[in-house]
C-alpha cells in the first residue's frame, strides 16, 4: 500500500494500477511453476501481496480526486470490487480444477485434481491479465484536483506551514502503533477464516461438499465486498470508532460460535458471511 501510494503521486494512478496489475499476474504465472514450499509462498504470498496491494491504491486516490468530500464511500466502493471479486474468481477456478466436482475424502481430493492447479494458476493469471490491463486504462484523476495538488506542494516549498505529518512521523506516533495493533489484531479473525475454511468445512461430514465449500468462497467473497462497502460508508457518517467497535464485536462473537455454527451448511454459511463481512 506504501509502495502505491508513492507510485500514485510520481508516475499517476492509471501506469501504478497497470505496473501492480502486471506483477500480479505475473506472481501468479510463476508460482505455478514453483514445485517446493518457500519459493511457492515467496512469489504467491509476499510478491502476489505486494503487487495487489500497489495496484488497488490507485483507483481509490482517484476516486478520492473526485469525491473528495465522499472518501470513505469510494474506499469502500472500491474495495468491495476487490472484495467481491474472489465471488468470480473462484467459481472459474473451481471450474477449471474439478470441473466435475469431485469430493475430498478424508480432507484429501484425488491426484488427478492436484495435478490440474499449476493449469488453474496459469489460465487465471491470463484471465487476471486481460481484466487489468482493461481497468488500468479506465483509471483517470480529477484534472483539477492535481492542479490544486501541484499548487499546494510549490506553496509548501516556499515556506508554507505543514498541515500533515510526513509518513517517518506517522510511523513513529502512538497513534499509528494502536491503529496499527488494533487492524491486526481484528484482521486475524476474518484473514484466519478465508485461509481455512474450506480445510475446515471437509473435516465436518455435514459440511464436506466440493461445490457447496466453493460455493460459500464465492459467497464470503461477495459478503467481504458488500460489507467493506457498507462499513466504509458508516464511518463516512459515523466516523472511525463506532463502526469499528460494532465490527470487531461481529468478528469476536461469530468466532465463539464457529465451531458451533457447523453443524448445518446454513449456519455455517451464516456465520463464515459474517465473519468476511466484518473483515472490511
Amino acid at each position: 500500500l506504501q509502495a502505491g501510494s508513492r507510485l500514485n503521486n510520481k508516475i499517476g494512478v492509471t501506469r501504478t494500477s497497470l505496473l501492480g496489475g502486471v506483477c500480479f499476474a505475473a506472481s501468479v504465472y510463476f508460482a505455478s511453476f514453483q514445485t517446493t514450499l518457500l519459493p511457492f509462498m515467496l512469489i504467491y504470498s509476499l510478491a502476489f501481496g505486494v503487487s495487489i496491494g500497489t495496484a488497488y491504491t490507485a483507483p481509490m486516490v482517484a476516486g478520492w480526486s473526485w469525491f473528495p468530500n465522499r472518501k470513505g464511500f469510494v474506499s469502500g466502493c472500491v474495495l468491495a470490487a476487490f472484495g467481491a471479486g474472489g465471488f468470480l474468481g473462484n467459481k472459474v477456478g473451481t471450474a477449471i480444477v474439478n470441473p466435475d466436482g469431485v469430493q475430498a475424502v478424508a480432507g484429501a481430493f484425488p491426484a488427478e485434481i492436484y495435478a490440474k492447479f499449476p493449469s488453474m494458476l496459469r489460465k487465471l493469471s491470463g484471465i487476471y491479465l486481460a481484466l487489468l490491463i482493461l481497468g488500468s486504462s479506465l483509471i483517470k484523476s480529477n484534472p483539477a484536483s492535481l492542479a490544486a495538488a501541484a499548487k499546494s506542494s510549490s506553496g509548501s516549498a516556499k515556506g508554507g506551514a505543514a498541515t500533515s505529518m510526513t509518513f517517518g512521523e506517522a510511523l513513529k506516533s502512538k497513534e499509528f502503533a494502536l491503529l496499527w495493533a488494533m487492524i491486526v489484531l481484528s484482521a486475524t479473525a476474518g484473514l484466519n477464516t478465508i485461509g481455512v475454511y474450506k480445510r475446515f468445512g471437509q473435516t465436518v461430514t455435514a459440511l464436506n461438499d466440493d461445490a457447496y465449500l466453493s460455493l460459500m468462497g464465492g459467497l464470503g467473497a461477495l459478503f467481504n465486498g458488500l460489507g467493506r462497502l457498507f462499513w466504509a460508508s458508516m464511518v463516512d457518517k459515523f466516523g472511525f470508532k463506532g463502526p469499528f467497535q460494532v465490527s470487531v464485536a461481529i468478528q469476536a462473537v461469530m468466532m465463539a460460535c464457529y465451531r458451533y455454527a457447523a453443524q448445518s451448511k446454513f449456519t455455517f454459511a451464516v456465520a463464515t458471511c459474517a465473519i468476511f463481512s466484518g473483515i472490511g
